[in-house]
């Protein structure tokens, strides 16, 4: 018996190394685009967002805070290490999820979220020294909230999804709350998949003056007007199930994550209808959470890792716009 035990326990560590080095030849495949792949102590990496000015990748962490993936112009094709470079302990027990980086005022935004959903806020700092600018509670626990994603309009005022409460917090350029956008359209629609796990979920500011929002369980992008007073349903032609993060790549063109496809949409009419013009399919074994957009091109966030002592994570270009 203790012989048989011996021959299952390596047949079993065989098995399990044999599993890793496909996972970890998987990770690194490029599959003919461009990737950034980079080794981390976490297991998921929920959003991403070009730096330009410090070419840089910053990514939020689910366990807190941001870490930055700098990239090596003399070796593209080498594994990179993440770097932390943000844990703020009034915020610690919480997601970190989406990120928006600020170029024109040198920070950058997040959206933090209680998995338990009793806390929600947003908080920003500064991209050289890592100063926080602000830490804003949105939500405590007198009802359910998750704060999602969020993005920062031309003003410098940001908005973030409540993936649980189905609203979009308006926060000032210096941090003070300034309005909530609820409408019962955000409701309306009968759910893909059931439970009604999480509705708004990535958004986007337009250069014309609305917010994109998906809702994941409703498979649908809504066109909300910054004051809230007009949100209707885009018309997509073609489906895409269960959208996460979004990018507005260009005024016209939205990328929609959704886990193992990414969707080029176009509209011609200022978002009232749009449809889908090109897909992604990434790695079968990883699930796409969010975009994007670095020299015309698409990158598509993969968030969760494979590993053992630490973990692969990828990001991978999805389209070029030009």
């Amino acid at each position: 018996m203790a012989a048989w035990a011996s021959r299952l326990a390596l047949v079993v560590a065989f098995l399990a190394v044999a599993f890793m080095a496909i996972i970890k030849w998987l990770g690194t495949e490029k599959f003919g685009n461009e990737s950034i792949n980079y080794l981390s102590g976490g297991w998921f990496r929920e959003s991403a967002d070009w730096d330009p000015e410090q070419n840089r990748v910053l990514v939020s962490c689910f366990e807190g805070g941001i870490v930055e993936i700098r990239l090596n112009s003399s070796n593209p094709g080498a594994i990179l290490f993440e770097k932390s470079v943000v844990v703020d302990p009034d915020y610690a027990g919480t997601a970190t999820l989406g990120l928006a980086v600020d170029s024109p005022r040198k920070r950058v935004i997040v959206a933090i979220g209680d998995m338990h959903k009793r806390y929600s806020a947003v908080a920003a700092y500064d991209l050289h020294s890592w100063d926080r600018l602000y830490l804003t509670e949105l939500c405590g626990p007198e009802r359910e909230s998750f704060a999602d994603d969020v993005t920062v309009d031309k003003h410098g005022n940001a908005y973030v999804t409540d993936a649980a409460g189905n609203v979009i917090w308006k926060v000032g350029l210096d941090g003070s709350l300034t309005g909530v956008i609820s409408s019962p359209v955000f409701s309306s629609l009968p759910n893909q998949l059931p439970l009604n796990l999480v509705g708004l979920n990535g958004i986007q500011v337009h250069p014309d003056g609305f917010l994109l929002v998906s809702h994941t369980w409703a498979g649908a992008i809504f066109r909300v007007s910054l004051d809230g007073s007009s949100v209707h349903v885009v018309k997509v032609e073609g489906s895409m199930q269960v959208p996460d993060g979004i990018l507005l790549a260009s005024p016209q063109k939205l990328v929609v994550v959704t886990g193992l496809s990414s969707y080029l949409v176009e509209s011609i009419d200022g978002w009232e209808t749009a449809k889908i013009i090109d897909t992604y399919t990434g790695p079968l074994h990883r699930v796409g959470t969010a975009a994007f957009l670095r020299d015309d091109k698409v990158y598509i966030n993969f968030g969760v890792g494979y590993g053992l002592k630490s973990r692969l994570f990828t990001i991978r270009e999805a389209f070029k716009l030009h």
